[in-house]
């Protein structure tokens, strides 16, 4: 019960895949930049970081907006916190990578894609799925999408009462999705934001509820429309009309087989490791799912990579650099592996986490003199080091 209790959050983020209404969402691939910043300066306190963002992104004006592009950048997993410092995390490692042997290139918004799928699909994937269909104005879209979000939040209450045995844990999972449904619900709620006098949102104030109303609705369609018209799965024809490109129709393809679609909405499944804290057999298809996505929008079906140990090696020898620590000769198994599995999926190919596993331990026994491994000291899944004379 501890490690369940201590992954809360973690269950939380998996139970309702939406990050939640703050400013700083638009430009997925300022993401990318941030996470150069925070590299770039080291280990930082978030007013240094968010003076960094302040001199260098023109767009974000003001603190409050800077603070909330860091709360969306740790949303996407891509930023940590230890103790008053933000650290990049190992998937921040990973897309600071690969932009530095490519530049911003497709390995990028694959990087991006999957982080958005891990942090935000509940939202993004059903407004998607929306827009193959619907056009309609910000307005039209938002009520559509929340109707979709709170169905996903139902759909999830039914599993956990059909599949959760452990009372606690039912409890906990109940407890979960009922605050999830009560927040969005009671953002569109009209009377509710009649009997509000006030709000947190300078900019709301003097709005009345129907323009608040409005106003969720726009800031939770137009970035995720943003993000997607990026990241390629839409292109826009004009000021309100947009179509799906045929990247999107491949990624809402190969969810809907895999399949993540359920009464009409996309529904995505929990990780191994949330199925294990909820005490519930794994189901393979979450394994490696959203790698699979990623590739899927290059090749459906996307086929599983066959890498060598020695061209592991070579990957690991152009990487290294800028996925290892600022001050130690050692980097996060798992950053690697997120940088290989972003460029894998451009070309349509993705690795299993434990296939990665058996060719990383095959790469040790090949080249010892080359590279090796760290014991394990604090989670995560190991670490590895480049002996002096690899090169």
């Amino acid at each position: 019960m501890l490690g369940l209790i201590r992954q809360r959050a973690r269950i939380r983020g998996e139970l309702s895949r939406r990050i939640g209404y703050t400013n700083g969402l638009h430009d997925i691939f300022r993401f990318a930049r941030v996470v150069t910043y925070l590299h770039d300066i080291g280990p930082a306190s978030v007013t240094i970081l968010r003076s960094a963002i302040l001199e260098q992104e023109e767009a974000v004006r003001g603190t409050r907006y800077a603070d909330g592009v860091i709360d969306v950048g740790r949303a996407l997993g891509l930023l940590d916190k230890a103790g008053t410092k933000l650290t990049l995390s190992d998937k921040g490692y990973a897309l600071h990578a690969v932009q530095q042997m490519n530049g911003p290139n497709e390995s990028v918004s694959a990087m991006l894609l999957h982080s958005v799928l891990e942090s935000d699909s509940d939202a993004t994937l059903n407004l998607l799925d929306i827009l193959s269909t619907d056009t309609s104005t910000s307005t039209a879209l938002g009520q559509l999408l929340v109707d979709r979000l709170l169905h996903v939040l139902r759909l999830r209450e039914t599993w956990a009462d059909q599949h959760i045995k452990s009372k606690f844990v039912r409890d906990m999972v109940f407890q979960e999705l009922t605050d999830s449904k009560r927040r969005l619900a009671t953002a569109v709620d009209l009377d509710h934001k009649e009997a509000q006098s006030w709000s947190t949102y300078r900019e709301e104030q003097g709005l009345s509820p129907k323009k608040k109303v409005e106003r969720f609705y726009a800031h939770t369609v137009n970035p995720r429309r943003g993000w997607l018209k990026d990241l390629g799965f839409i292109q826009q024809q004009d000021r309100e009309q947009y179509c799906i490109t045929e990247k999107g129709y491949r990624l809402l393809s190969f969810l809907k087989q895999a399949p993540c679609y359920s009464e009409s909405v996309f529904v995505m499944p929990f990780s191994v490791e949330v199925t294990q804290l909820l005490g519930l057999p794994a189901s393979s298809n979450s394994r490696d799912l959203f790698w699979r996505a990623t590739a899927s929008c290059s090749a459906n079906p996307p086929s599983p990579a066959h890498v060598s140990p020695d061209e592991h090696l070579q990957f690991i020898k152009g990487i290294y650099p800028h996925v290892k620590f600022h001050i130690f000769n050692e980097a996060a198994i798992e950053a690697i592996y997120n940088a290989m599995a972003a460029q894998l999926a451009i070309g349509g190919e993705y690795i299993e986490r434990d296939s990665y596993d058996a060719l990383l331990e095959s790469t040790f026994v090949a080249f010892p003199d080359k590279i090796y491994q760290l014991r394990q000291r604090h989670g995560g899944s190991g670490y590895i080091s480049m002996r002096r004379n690899a090169n």
